[in-house]
């Protein structure tokens, strides 16, 4: 084995590890969270926390990505860039402090001020945090990186239940919060420190080419995905937002915690031989087959444990959210492969090009969301459209990524779901028969682990059958 592949799968490894502990403790932290604060609480937070991943992607500005794509940085290049970054945090958290009366204003929750005043310096830890951050994923630290994840989750989490516990209440998901950034800051400078110092012009120019598309992709992809949650806080209420917000975050977590085991280290990898397109889109089609092979059964499980899942995660408050949940299971494998396809737009240098489909993308999204919210009038009716329009977008991105971007066929990347869409068809049939057998009445626990096991065994019967596993050893074969 090459030491490039070597290192290509320890990463993989290290960074699997990371997100499927993550998995493990977000959900254990938010059913206990969930257990002590109510919807309402959580849906306050949550139309705060909107706009906090806004302005915080505004002191993204795409400088992440260029760092790891560049090869040309010197560490006075790093230094000035870390400054600009500090600066550009310190200017939007005095605006987003500044902003919290208008922002309560706008939602009628006189509450939002004070929630505003003390998630701004979120903004500035999350800032801060971009440089450092990029420059352990650029020297492949990811080890590093999945010891770092795993303990400040654990430590966050219990500051956030113990607050929680102590009758603080919505405070103690801002606490959660915050400290959870400002630890990541610590670290990441105890293990990278990095200097303040007069931001250079030329140091900025380095990278600002690649950075700007990458940033109007990022600010066109955050209104994509937040104007839902935008408008369902206006025009319907907390405890709306609160079940649609908690049904989304169920499906992100396997499509952050698939797509995004293998996202970081792409970029890295593949940047180093950005020019061989083929070679490029070859080790594409192996990484989206497994993605599929995962991501495919995945949907129809959850589209079957919805209930359960709700139940055993967040309690009885949250049944209004499983129809939600049921509907957007579908979407989850559409978006764990499309979840890695920026990163190969970035590792081909192709920016611009990502930034026109994610562009063209977003406009579908918003006719989508407000066909939902203003004529549907509901959060299923809602779901139902944006499952359509991910449907929509996904083969219309992938088609620009493989035959403009990578300069291949189309239908050969299609090709590669076949068998992974026939598993599914099967594991469907398997669990709607074994559904019709079960008692609506039978206690949760039980029921969910009936349904996930004849989920494995389907699964590994597939992967017995077909060697499913072996293909991980392709990854880096020669084309």
């Amino acid at each position: 084995m090459s030491s490039v592949k070597r290192e290509f799968i320890f990463s993989v490894f290290y960074t699997a590890v990371t997100k499927y502990s993550s998995i493990f403790l977000q959900l254990f932290i938010t059913g206990v969270l969930s257990r002590l604060l109510s919807p309402d609480e959580f849906g306050v937070v949550a139309m705060a926390m909107v706009l906090i991943i806004f302005f915080s992607l505004l002191g993204d500005l795409g400088i992440a990505p260029a760092i790891i794509h560049n090869k040309n940085l010197t560490k006075e290049d790093i230094n000035s860039i870390f400054s600009f970054s500090c600066i550009i945090g310190l200017v939007l958290t005095a605006i987003f402090f500044s902003s919290a009366h208008y922002i309560a204003a706008f939602y009628k929750k006189d509450i939002l001020y004070n929630i505003c005043c003390i998630l701004s310096i979120h903004i500035f830890f999350n800032t801060a945090n971009i440089v450092p951050n990029s420059l352990l994923q650029k020297n492949k630290e990811f080890r590093f990186l999945m010891f770092r994840q795993i303990i400040i989750q654990i430590l966050s989490g219990i500051i956030g239940i113990t607050f929680a516990y102590l009758d603080y209440g919505v405070y103690a998901l801002l606490i959660y919060t915050i400290s959870s950034s400002f630890m990541n800051l610590v670290v990441n400078y105890v293990r990278n420190p990095l200097k303040v110092v007069y931001p250079k012009k030329a140091s900025i120019k380095k990278i600002i080419n690649f950075s700007a598309f990458q940033f109007l992709s990022n600010l066109v992809i955050y209104f994509g995905r937040n104007l839902d949650k935008i408008l369902v806080g206006k025009f319907f209420s907390s405890s709306s937002l609160a079940f649609y917000e908690k049904s989304y975050r169920l499906i992100l977590l396997p499509v952050e915690n698939l797509a995004t085991v293998v996202s970081p280290v792409i970029l890295p990898f593949f940047s180093e031989f950005q020019s061989d397109l083929n070679k490029i889109f070859h080790n594409y089609l192996k990484i989206t087959r497994i993605l599929a092979i995962l991501s495919f059964p995945l949907s129809v499980l959850i589209y079957f444990t919805a209930k359960e899942l709700t139940l055993i995660v967040f309690g009885v408050q949250w049944i209004p959210s499983i129809p939600i949940l049921k509907i957007l299971s579908w979407t989850i494998s559409i978006q764990v492969i499309s979840a890695a396809s920026g990163a190969f737009f970035q590792s081909t240098g192709k920016i611009k090009l990502m930034f026109i489909i994610t562009l063209i993308n977003s406009f579908m999204g918003i006719a989508c969301i407000f066909f939902g919210i203003f004529v549907l009038k509901t959060l299923e009716g809602l779901a139902y459209c944006l499952t359509l329009y991910f449907c929509i977008t996904f083969f219309f991105s992938h088609y620009f990524l493989v035959e403009k971007g990578l300069e291949n066929s189309y239908p050969t990347f299609l090709k590669n779901f076949i068998k992974p869409f026939l598993l599914a068809v099967v594991l469907f049939i398997c669990e709607y028969t074994l559904s019709l057998i079960l008692n609506e009445e039978m206690n949760v626990f039980l029921s969910f682990g009936l349904k996930t096991l004849l989920a494995i065994v389907v699964f590994t019967l597939y992967i017995w059958k077909n060697g499913g596993l072996n293909k991980l050893n392709l990854l880096f074969s020669k084309t």
